[in-house]
């Protein structure tokens, strides 16, 4: 993450700098999904709506997060002003979740 930050950081103007930090959050959504799929797989995690829930919050997320990106087309601001929106929001949001069913 820090290499993709600082060259986002760098080339703030470039939709090239969003895509690289846009495809290092997908990677590290896609790794969290998939390490919780494996531990449920395995037995390993007890409460399966826990688990449900966690999975939901991550593919939803990600899908947030390229609908931010794909504001990189209007503006670099705007989509960067987005992502962190969605970061906040996904921290606070709690038990207030879009994602919960």
């Amino acid at each position: 993450m820090p290499f993709s930050t600082s060259l986002l950081a760098e080339f703030v103007h470039e939709r090239l700098a969003m895509a690289v930090y846009w495809a290092n959050l997908a990677a590290l959504g896609a790794l969290l999904y998939a390490s919780i799929a494996y531990a449920q797989r395995m037995r390993f995690l007890g409460d399966d709506d826990a688990v449900a829930l966690h999975k939901r919050r991550i593919a939803g997320y990600q899908a947030v997060y390229a609908v931010c990106f794909a504001f990189c087309i209007v503006d670099t601001y705007v989509s960067i002003a987005l992502i962190f929106a969605a970061k906040r929001f996904s921290v606070v949001s709690g038990r207030v979740s879009p994602f919960r069913s």
